[in-house]
């Protein structure tokens, strides 16, 4: 039980960081937990609404928040869950853990290209 607690502070350290620390506590609750990836992505979005829920209540305090905005997000945000999550419920655990996993290196990849581009960019901008 302590292991759990460290790694579910990790990646709730992680996921405020913006490296994405749902998708490490899903790779965690499925290899080393044993639970299946349907239920770990439900515990993951579980962890997703507690972390957000903090980090929205920091940025409204902070005024970060346009709130007008939010009437524009919530729509497609709620559908897409909605529609997300039936998907998910239907779908076959071995085609949900694939595209899973395809998502987890799609994110990867498009991250390192947009650091390696921010990087060439900088280098440009100095003359080097």
């Amino acid at each position: 039980m302590i292991i759990d607690i460290i790694v579910s502070f990790l990646c709730a350290v992680s996921a405020s960081l913006g490296i994405g620390g749902g998708g490490l506590l899903v790779v965690y609750l499925t290899s080393f937990k044993d639970i299946s990836q349907r239920d770990a992505q439900g515990i993951n979005l579980l962890f997703f609404v507690t972390t957000m829920s903090v980090a929205l209540i920091y940025h409204k305090f902070k005024r970060r928040i346009i709130t007008k905005n939010i009437l524009y997000i919530l729509p497609p945000c709620i559908s897409g869950g909605i529609l997300g999550s039936l998907l998910a419920k239907n779908m076959d655990q071995k085609i949900l853990k694939v595209l899973f996993g395809a998502f987890l290196v799609f994110c990867g990849i498009s991250y390192l290209m947009r650091e390696i581009g921010s990087k060439k960019g900088k280098n440009n901008k100095n003359g080097l």
